[in-house]
């Protein structure tokens, strides 16, 4: 028989000194939710990539004040997913844009005279730094053409020859249910009225709390903000390290969080994927341009396409009324 220590003699005194009972196996842990089986998290990782891939692919969508004026662009096929031309001009026929400075209904004439002003200003902005200035146009598909000419003509009296014409483009993928959405916007608005730089992929606060169980994750979201990058460029970056990230954390942070990020990021929340089409502009009187006229009254929708066709000419185009 085994000898008892001194610890548990007095103890085992009246029974003897017995052997320890044999202890039961553990049994192995069965996979949960908070903690999937390599197997199923290499899979969801998987698919996290194929999401992503899926948005990039689909190009970047509208700029906060798209939502804000309720547009509705043309939808095109065609035209790239990833052109940025400089600032953006939104027209439709009850009100005129520049990036967030409202400027009135472009029929009226003084609006057409603010918007000179501030499209100069911005164009003078541009030459001092030695760059080129353009546009991004984002016209409502309603908008009667005599309104569209209206605020192009002001753009080509500042000096701005070449503007992106955006349009709607085609989307499949379904937008994430998180939300971090919201949450992004706020703080992104934030940013822009204590005049903030927006060069990250997204805002640390909001998006550090929603991943907080993934440190990759976020690790990835730093680093992407910090590179000197182009936003498709960083975008690109967040799409090929966010899946191996979200293995590394076991899958355990909420996915919808991850896609939020990318899905703000690209301007989704505002509206559907843009296409933009390179337009050379020039005046009316310029003998070798290729003339687009129509009636004053022709919806955008009806002149979309003729404006196209003529930007494929290689000349430069000048918008008429008849």
């Amino acid at each position: 028989m085994r000898l008892c220590s001194s610890f548990c003699f007095l103890a085992l005194a009246t029974l003897g000194c017995k052997d320890p009972a044999p202890t039961k196996p553990k049994e192995a842990p069965t996979a949960t939710a908070s903690a999937p089986t390599t197997a199923s998290c290499a899979k969801q990782s998987e698919d996290l990539g194929a999401w992503l891939k899926a948005v990039n692919d689909e190009g970047m969508g509208p700029p906060p004040p798209y939502q804000q004026m309720g547009m509705k662009l043309v939808a095109r096929n065609d035209g790239d997913a990833w052109a940025w031309f400089g600032a953006a001009m939104l027209v439709d026929k009850g009100a005129v844009q520049l990036d967030f400075d409202k400027l009135g209904a472009p029929s009226d004439s003084a609006t057409q005279e603010k918007l000179g002003e501030q499209l100069k200003q911005r164009a003078g902005v541009a030459l001092a730094a030695g760059i080129s200035m353009g546009l991004d146009v984002y016209i409502h598909k309603d908008t009667p053409w005599e309104m569209v000419v209206a605020v192009f003509d002001p753009a080509v009296a500042s000096g701005f020859r070449t503007v992106g014409v955006v349009f709607e483009g085609p989307s499949k993928v379904e937008a994430p249910s998180s939300p971090l959405l919201a949450a992004l916007d706020a703080a992104d608005q934030k940013r822009r009225e204590d005049g903030d730089p927006l060069d990250d992929i997204a805002p640390a606060g909001p998006a550090d709390k929603a991943l907080a169980k993934c440190r990759p994750a976020i690790s990835v979201l730093r680093e992407a903000g910090k590179r000197e990058l182009t936003p498709k460029e960083k975008n690109e970056f967040f799409v090929k390290r966010a899946p191996g990230a979200w293995l590394n954390c076991q899958c355990r942070a909420d996915q919808e969080s991850l896609k939020a990020v990318q899905w703000h990021w690209l301007g989704r929340t505002y509206g559907p994927p843009t296409r933009s089409v390179k337009l050379l502009l020039t005046s009316a009187d310029d003998k070798e341009a290729t003339k687009v006229s129509g009636a004053k009254t022709e919806p955008w929708s009806k002149m979309a396409d003729k404006v196209v066709e003529a930007s494929k000419s290689g000349k430069r185009v000048a918008l008429t009324v008849e």
